[in-house]
C-alpha cells in the first residue's frame, strides 16, 4: 500500500485517492506484519524482552499451525505482549502490535482463527468484500468485511470438498473453468529403487516406494533423496489423537490408500529444557512473575513444539492423518521440534 501511496517498486507516482481512505484498513488484521513491528521497543536482553519474543513466537505459531492450544492462550499472550511493550516504550500505541494484540482475542472469539484471511490473501479479495461499500465504512469494519471473506470462503470450501466426494456433470464442468477449486492432488515422486535392510519391515511384493511427497502443507523429502535432508519431519495425530512426531522414510500406495514408512520420535520431558526461559522467569517478581509463569506454562503445554529424540522403530502412517510439517533443532540426538505449516490458506 504505501509503494502504492508514494510510487516506489514500479507503482505510478500518481496515486489513487482511495489509497488514502483505504489505507488504514488493509487487512481485516494484518498478523504477518503487525506482529512484529515495534517489538524493538523492549530490551530483548531483560527477563521480559525474552519472554515477549517466545509470546509472540507462540502465538504466531499457534495461528499458522492450527494447532490445539488452550482455551484462554491468545488472551494470556496477547495480555503479556500488550501489558510489557506498553511498559517499554510511551510510543507503544502508535506501533502495529498494538493492534494486533489488542484486537486478536475479540477477533478470534468472534470470527475463529483468522490467520488466512491475513495479509496477501485478503489483499486479492478485498475488492469483492468492498464491493457496495462506501470507501469511507469505518463501523463495524472488521465484523462486516471478515463476514463477507468468512462467506466466500465457505462456499469456496464446500465446491472443493463436492469436487472431491462425488462432482455431478455440470460441477465438474465448472472446474474446467476454475481449476483452482480443484482439491489439492497429493503427489510423490523420486522412486527408491532399493530399501536398506532396517527398513524392509513391510510385505509387499511389488510396490513401489518414493523419496518424495507433495500434500497441502508443504513437501517431504527423505534421507533416500539427500542424505542431508533436513525436511524430513512431520507432525501428524495418532490414534489416541495425540500430536506426534515422525521422520518422513517413504511414501508407497498400498489397495489405493496412501501412507508413509516414518520413525515416530519419543517425547521428553520439558523439565529439563527451557531453562533460559525459566530463569528468565525466576528473576521477575510480583504480578510480572506470574505473567512470565503463565507464558512458561502455555508453551510447556503447546503441542506445536516438542523435545524428541528419535525411537528407532518404524510404523506406517496414513497421509491423511498428518497436520503439518516441522522445522527442528539437533544438539546430542535431542530434537527441538516446531510445527511450522497447518493452516492451508483457502483464498
Amino acid at each position: 500500500m504505501y509503494d502504492s501511496l508514494f510510487g516506489y517498486n514500479g507503482f505510478s507516482k500518481t496515486s489513487s485517492l482511495f489509497i488514502h481512505d483505504f489505507l488504514p484498513y488493509e487487512t481485516p488484521l494484518d498478523i504477518l506484519h503487525n506482529a512484529g513491528e515495534g517489538l524493538l521497543s523492549s530490551d530483548f536482553c531483560c527477563p521480559k524482552g525474552r519472554i515477549i519474543i517466545v509470546a509472540v513466537s507462540l502465538l504466531l505459531n499457534s495461528l499458522y499451525t492450527n494447532e490445539k492450544t488452550d482455551i484462554h492462550h491468545h488472551e494470556v499472550l496477547c495480555d503479556v505482549v500488550r501489558k510489557w511493550l506498553e511498559e517499554a516504550s510511551i510510543e507503544y500505541l502508535s506501533i502495529k502490535t498494538h493492534e494486533l494484540v489488542f484486537h486478536l482475542p475479540y477477533v478470534q472469539k468472534t470470527f475463529g482463527n483468522t490467520a488466512a484471511l491475513s495479509t496477501f490473501s485478503f489483499e486479492s479479495s478485498y475488492q469483492y468484500v468492498m464491493k457496495g461499500y462506501s470507501s469511507k465504512l469505518t463501523r463495524n469494519f472488521v465484523e462486516t468485511v471478515c463476514n463477507r471473506v468468512l462467506l466466500q470462503n465457505s462456499v469456496r470450501r464446500e465446491i472443493t470438498r463436492r469436487l472431491k466426494e462425488d462432482p455431478s456433470p455440470r460441477l465438474r464442468k465448472f472446474s474446467t473453468a476454475t481449476p483452482r477449486l480443484l482439491p489439492h492432488k497429493i503427489t510423490f515422486r523420486n522412486k527408491i529403487e532399493r530399501l536398506n535392510q532396517e527398513h524392509c519391515i513391510l510385505s509387499l511384493p511389488g510396490t513401489n516406494f518414493y523419496a518424495s511427497i507433495s500434500i497441502s502443507f508443504g513437501y517431504l523429502h527423505s534421507k533416500y533423496l539427500k542424505e542431508a535432508s533436513t525436511e524430513d519431519l512431520f507432525f501428524a495425530k495418532t490414534e489416541e489423537n495425540k500430536l506426534e512426531c515422525f521422520r518422513f522414510i517413504c511414501t508407497f500406495v498400498e489397495q489405493e490408500k496412501i501412507s508413509v514408512l516414518a520413525e515416530p520420535f519419543v517425547r521428553q520431558t520439558t523439565s529439563i529444557h527451557l531453562q533460559c526461559l525459566r530463569n528468565s522467569v525466576h528473576e521477575l517478581s510480583g504480578d510480572d512473575k506470574l505473567y512470565g509463569s503463565e507464558v512458561l506454562r502455555m508453551l510447556e503445554n503447546y503441542e506445536g513444539v516438542q523435545f524428541c529424540s528419535p525411537s528407532g522403530s518404524l510404523v506406517t502412517v496414513c497421509v491423511e492423518s498428518i497436520t503439518s510439517v516441522a522445522c527442528y533443532i539437533n544438539e546430542n540426538n535431542s530434537y527441538l521440534i516446531v510445527a511450522i505449516n497447518g493452516a492451508p490458506i483457502h483464498n
